[in-house]
């Protein structure tokens, strides 16, 4: 109770400081809201049982996975569409936090009805080019990461993973194209991992090919994780995540 209270007055003080605001609109709200009464009606959450948890894309129960991947299981909150989309935009620009917060639930339900809380060792999270992310002043999937750790009680594992430069953003590919780049943008970090570490949260902002976290998963294989989950706040519908060109629209939500 009073690590409860404790949470509730550190976000009471700084609303005081840095008012509170809905992640899609950025509109002002109370204190102890994630978001306002008129946008959480149209975010468009991920219908339990919409998805496979083991790869992430809808086919029948009975159907196997496509492709072979280096994760084990890919959960999310919600389409990359919309007043989705919109919200990841603000989260990845603007500060909008909440919207991890507000995600966090979805994903706990996810691995609680594959039996997987109370097999989870440590969480971590696809990294950003150091340059890139000194310049926007943070990394996303690491914040998502951190927000997690504190809703599932489970330790962050900063240093896993290592971005090296990349000359092309990943939504300007195709899907083969991002494969491709992953496997050069991507390599194992300094931190060593701890030897009793088997099962690993793997968190990334955005779930669309699954290229970045199917090279980042099978880094982390590689050092010694038997299981890694992939979880993302978003995931990109399937019909748009194979179109060999999609464009972000980014500017289409500035300033609004």
């Amino acid at each position: 109770m009073k690590q409860i209270l404790s949470k509730k007055t550190k976000r009471f003080l700084l609303d005081l400081i840095f008012p509170n605001r809905c992640p899609v609109c950025m509109r002002a709200i109370r204190w102890d809201k994630l978001i306002c009464d008129d946008c959480i009606k149209d975010i468009p959450f991920i219908k339990e049982d919409a998805l496979c948890g083991r790869c992430g894309r809808k086919h029948a129960p009975d159907d196997k996975c496509e492709g072979e991947h280096s994760y084990d299981f890919v959960f999310g909150a919600m389409w990359y569409k919309d007043k989705g989309k919109k919200a990841m935009y603000n989260f990845k620009r603007r500060y909008a936090f909440n919207l991890a917060e507000l995600s966090a639930p979805y994903i706990y339900k996810q691995l609680e009805k594959y039996s997987l809380l109370d097999k989870v060792d440590c969480i971590t999270y696809v990294p950003m080019y150091p340059k890139k992310e000194y310049k926007r002043g943070y990394n996303q999937a690491e914040e998502y990461a951190k927000v997690l750790s504190e809703a599932l009680k489970i330790p962050v594992a900063d240093g896993m993973l290592a971005h090296r430069k990349s000359a092309s953003q990943q939504h300007e590919l195709t899907g083969s194209e991002r494969r491709d780049a992953a496997k050069n943008t991507y390599m194992l970090g300094n931190k060593k991992k701890d030897p009793s570490y088997k099962v690993c949260i793997l968190a990334d902002d955005v779930f669309t090919t699954g290229s970045t976290l199917d090279v980042c998963a099978g880094l982390l294989k590689s050092i010694g994780f038997e299981t890694v989950i992939c979880v993302s706040i978003c995931i990109t519908p399937k019909k748009l995540a194979d179109d060999e060109y999609e464009e972000d629209h980014e500017s289409e939500y500035y300033d609004e």
